[in-house]
């Protein structure tokens, strides 16, 4: 009888524990949430872009952050492909994710990579590929990507279904981004 006393004394100071822990895990989110509304409320929207710049739209102007942890991270991703490191891209995405969940380009390098390293990953790669899709739905800079890969993976319902979620018109500008025309006084002699 001895031994249960305490034995449920481990579980109570076990349970005790792993609620502290929670609480402590819960407020850390709770927090990240405050932060995003607080950001929206002033106007605010920063969103993470497949090469890692941040775009940052405050009230009617917008600007590009290009030097941040992520684009260092695509740096590295594009040149671990460049050296066919298949390996080293599944590991530094792997990273990149837990770092980044809503940075969605290494989920993207890691379904290729997966499908490079053994095509019996196809479906652990759609897996990745459909989560970006419903995460960045009407997106260009992901969903075009992302419904090539289907199509090449013979997911042509898929591939159909997500590039319906991007209109022409973003199309023809993520595919033809507007010039910004020089304007030079031509002399005249």
């Amino acid at each position: 009888m001895h031994w249960y006393s305490i034995v449920g004394f481990i579980l109570i100071i076990l349970g005790t524990f792993l609620s502290f822990w929670g609480t402590i895990l819960d407020n850390k989110k709770n927090k990240e949430l405050e932060t995003k509304v607080k950001k929206t409320e002033r106007g605010i929207v920063s969103i993470v872009q497949f090469n890692g710049s941040h775009l940052i739209k405050q009230g009617g102007s917008t600007m590009i952050k290009g030097d941040t942890k992520e684009s260092s991270i695509f740096k590295e991703i594009l040149l671990l492909d460049k050296a066919k490191n298949i390996e080293g891209i599944i590991l530094l995405c792997d990273s990149a994710i837990k770092s980044f969940p809503e940075w969605y380009t290494p989920y993207y390098f890691k379904a290729v990579a997966l499908i490079n390293l053994d095509p019996l990953n196809k479906d652990n790669a759609i897996k990745l590929l459909e989560e970006i899709a419903e995460n960045t739905l009407g997106d260009p800079q992901y969903i075009l990507p992302i419904c090539e890969l289907f199509s090449k993976l013979g997911e042509f319902e898929k591939e159909k279904y997500y590039r319906q979620t991007v209109s022409n018109e973003l199309i023809d500008n993520f595919m033809n981004p507007p010039q910004i025309k020089n304007q030079k006084n031509k002399k005249q002699k």
